[in-house]
């Protein structure tokens, strides 16, 4: 496959239909969620609020790098895998 590999972890699959990662066309993180939720349009409302922010519980990383949800056009390449984590917090 080609594209952008974005891993869904198992909280999310029942909103992908089971599916724990994809392939998806896009130039930025966010053309590649968007891509994301255009085949699994249930994870929308899992993945961003009513203003289509990413949600403050979530984490993204690319590759090896976190990316602050404020950096959602960041560039993306063929092969590039992006992450979907949710965020955990506690003391």
């Amino acid at each position: 496959m080609t594209g952008v590999q974005i891993y869904i972890p198992p909280f999310l699959q029942s909103y992908s239909e089971k599916t724990s990662r994809d392939y998806v066309s896009g130039g930025t993180i966010m053309e590649c969620l968007t891509a994301l939720v255009e085949r699994f349009p249930r994870l929308k409302s899992q993945l961003f609020d009513i203003d289509d922010k990413l949600r403050p519980s979530l984490n993204l990383f690319l590759n090896d790098s976190r990316i602050p949800s404020h950096k959602l056009s960041h560039k993306v390449k063929e092969g590039d895998k992006l992450y979907i984590a949710h965020v955990i917090s506690g003391g």
